[in-house]
């Protein structure tokens, strides 16, 4: 529930000392906000009360799971302008972390367990493939299989359960301790499966944290193709919510499309999510096992840790961009499929052009000295090269703009 701050804090701690139905849960640091068990007779009790503003269910965030392909040119960008992610924090609300696979190694800045509960590392997986994605090194397959900016930290919150599901109330604690840790950018590949409006809980921890500075990317979930199945947090105004494309390069089927129930066009673009290797965590079944260290999963979890290594990127090489501008320069960098902005958005993302959109002075000429994610020589990634691209708003900034207003 929502409402006055200091009436919130009476409330947990009468819950913390009273056996009555009311119980007392988790209280928001960012927002006014409070996660109870009670009642349903306290609940009407409640709504009566002019100090608390507003009363929702705790509604539950699953994993957002399916199949993958990564094509965002990230090999250009590293070979172009040597940016690795550097000096750059993610923090990835999931189902935990397996710190001891090789591809984390050194980068791991803190984790954090917010599920009923606590387990060591991450048994169900999806976390640490998605982790993967956004920051892995590849030092597990020398060097094949490597993350979008594999010179990140990252910072793990674990909100979801063995199994893939956890209350909205922990997924919101997971995020305030993230951007507190440090996190300039946070992942959420996890989302409800009802079509929230965009003013739930969640939503408005994730819209306030976007205007406090934090870059928040989210999968649109994989309840494709029926219209309005976005859920929160992908239904946020300020969130970048992420769709996926398929091992043909279209829009997956199972993406979810939009509009919001308040109106709002999403998705706001796409990246690949059909058939991705990540990371496999110590002991996790999940995916299609490649080998020990790997595994290959589908779906807009794996597309939106992608953006959220773009997104580090960019951060690496402007950190004043905002999280306005950010979406701003992503959007206008897509390939359009000519479909309905609720199937698509602005398009298949070209995270080589959004990159260099940033980039004041051009390419020099001669070709630079391949640059590696660990300093050693081998192939970075096996991600095919593209060539120059087509059909996009390539928009060099030498001194960055500024909004008049939002951008939603």
């Amino acid at each position: 529930m929502f409402g006055d701050r200091d009436q919130l804090q009476a409330f947990h701690r009468q819950g913390t000392r009273s056996r009555s139905g009311l119980s007392a849960g988790h209280l928001g640091t960012v927002l006014p906000w409070s996660a109870t068990r009670m009642r349903r007779t306290d609940v009407h009790a409640l709504a009566d009360n002019d100090t608390v503003r507003s009363i929702w269910y705790d509604a539950l965030c699953t994993t957002c799971l399916d199949r993958a392909g990564l094509d965002l040119g990230v090999p250009r960008i590293w070979e172009d302008w040597g940016l690795y992610g550097s000096g750059t924090v993610v923090g990835i609300a999931d189902t935990g972390l397996d710190q001891t696979h090789p591809d984390f190694e050194g980068r791991v800045a803190g984790a954090r367990d917010f599920t009923p509960r606590p387990a060591e590392g991450d048994p169900d997986g999806h976390g640490t493939h998605v982790s993967s994605l956004a920051a892995g090194s590849g030092a597990a397959s020398n060097h094949r299989y490597v993350g979008v900016a594999p010179r990140a930290h990252i910072l793990s919150a674990r909100v979801l359960n063995f199994g893939g599901a956890g209350r909205m109330s922990r997924v919101m604690a997971g995020l305030e301790w993230l951007v507190d840790s440090g996190a300039q950018v946070l992942n959420l590949s996890v989302g409800t499966d009802i079509n929230m409006v965009g003013e739930d809980p969640l939503s408005a921890l994730c819209n306030t944290l976007s205007d406090q500075g934090t870059v928040i990317v989210a999968a649109a979930g994989n309840s494709g193709p029926r219209p309005q199945s976005i859920g929160s947090p992908g239904s946020a105004a300020r969130v970048i919510t992420v769709g996926a494309t398929d091992g043909m390069g279209m829009v997956a089927s199972f993406s979810s499309r939009g509009p919001t129930r308040q109106g709002l066009l999403k998705p706001d673009l796409l990246a690949p999510g059909y058939n991705i290797v990540g990371a496999r965590a110590a002991d996790s079944q999940l995916g299609d096992v490649v080998d020990q260290n790997h595994t290959i999963m589908s779906g807009t979890s794996m597309a939106a840790p992608l953006v959220s290594g773009l997104v580090l990127l960019m951060k690496e090489q402007q950190p004043e961009l905002t999280p306005a501008e950010i979406k701003a320069l992503l959007q206008l960098n897509c390939r359009s499929f000519n479909l309905p902005t609720t199937i698509q958005g602005a398009g298949q993302l070209d995270g080589w052009a959004a990159v260099h959109s940033l980039m004041p002075e051009p390419l020099p000429g001669s070709e630079p000295e391949p640059a590696r994610p660990d300093g050693e020589a081998g192939s970075p990634a096996e991600v095919p090269e593209r060539n120059e691209p087509q059909g996009c708003l390539g928009v060099r900034v030498a001194r960055l703009f500024q909004w008049l207003r939002p951008v939603a």
